[in-house]
């Protein structure tokens, strides 16, 4: 089973960092550091879920995706392998782009 997404971002307005998870409605923490702040909404999650089963409340199932993984998902993109090297030669004789075949 996959994990539930975890958001960390800077608040100006906190001075500080929160990290949410938005598959869990009001599950976040908030800490000075991103690595402190993820800490904390590990121990919240573990909490929540725990709060939720003794409770006999659904838990929702890992669902959340950010915007840019859906729609990549849905796009197909038809790049041919090319090879540079690293003196941005572009001439024959091995060096240059070229197609992965060649």
């Amino acid at each position: 089973m996959k994990d539930y997404h975890i958001n960390i971002f800077y608040s100006e307005e906190d001075a500080g960092y929160i990290a949410d998870i938005p598959d869990l409605e009001a599950c976040s923490a908030f800490e000075e550091t991103p690595a402190e702040a993820l800490e904390q909404v590990e121990i919240a999650k573990q909490a929540w879920l725990e709060a939720a089963r003794n409770e006999g409340k659904p838990v929702p199932r890992p669902r959340y995706r950010l915007a840019i993984y859906q729609i990549a998902s849905c796009l197909i993109i038809d790049v041919p392998a090319l090879w540079v090297d690293g003196g941005g030669n572009q001439d024959g004789g091995g060096e240059g782009m070229k197609t992965a075949s060649e």
